[in-house]
């Protein structure tokens, strides 16, 4: 990782630090910075009705949804809707 994309993490991963996003530091993951972007757009499209995590495959759109579904709950949220093929069920019973 060359000295632009570090200090890109380190500022993303600092955005964590400050609240609402605190709760996140208690998960037991690396979280890369195009999943804290996801995660933080996600947040703000969730005013607006919700929001499709729909990126390639490998990118970690079980993290983006986990860390969006932890947040949820710590801010005491009880019910939360997951729509998803049935297929990807057991992968995240196992991943989550």
């Amino acid at each position: 990782m060359g000295i632009v994309e570090s200090t890109y993490a380190e500022l993303k991963q600092q955005e964590l630090n400050n609240k609402p996003y605190s709760c996140l530091h208690m998960s037991d993951i690396d979280i890369n910075p195009h999943q804290i972007e996801a995660f933080t757009f996600a947040l703000s499209s969730l005013e607006l009705g919700g929001v499709i995590l729909a990126d390639e495959v490998g990118l970690g759109k079980t993290i983006e949804a986990g860390l969006v579904i932890k947040y949820l709950l710590c801010s005491g949220k009880d019910k939360i809707l997951l729509i998803m093929p049935s297929n990807l069920r057991k992968q995240w019973q196992v991943e989550l």
